[in-house]
């Protein structure tokens, strides 16, 4: 992968990772044209096969790219495979300890909105804001002794 410092990664790579996620979601196990691509991420072709090559060639890939036989005009047909997990982790869709907390404290704030008592909302609104702040690292290890199989859930 090119160096973050060189802005290709936040300009060109990101984006195309970005924009080739959301392709594969739309139709699950389908492989996806290059075209496709070019039209969804709005960059000249060039730059978006020069990014594909590089998302692919990671070590471990970010996408897989299936190059095909060439077509009419004699350029080789790119198809998108499906993203990875190193490439869902890059733009925030795989599922981290942290994001997970992040939804418990989410729906806790929601719960507490919805509480009877105003004692209810204060205790709920305090818990949420003690797993936010100086019990989030804590939280973070145990969930992700909990997902690791370190930690047996209940």
């Amino acid at each position: 992968m090119t160096d973050p410092a060189t802005g290709t990664w936040a300009s060109t790579d990101l984006p195309v990772l970005s924009a080739a996620i959301e392709l594969c979601f739309e139709v699950p196990g389908q492989l996806r044209r290059f075209r496709e691509l070019v039209e969804r991420v709005g960059l000249p072709s060039e730059t978006v096969r020069a990014a594909m090559l590089r998302l692919d060639s990671a070590s471990p890939p970010f996408l897989k790219v299936v190059t095909e036989w060439g077509d009419d005009d004699g350029h080789d047909v790119v198809l998108l495979g499906e993203p990875t997990e190193r490439g869902l982790r890059a733009v925030g869709t795989w599922p981290t300890p942290e994001s997970a907390l992040d939804r418990l404290i989410s729906a806790m704030e929601a719960q507490a909105q919805q509480a009877d008592s105003e004692e209810e909302r204060s205790k709920a609104h305090e818990v949420a804001a003690w797993f936010g702040s100086a019990g989030r690292d804590l939280m973070v290890n145990a969930i992700a002794g909990v997902v690791a199989g370190s930690i047996a859930a209940a």
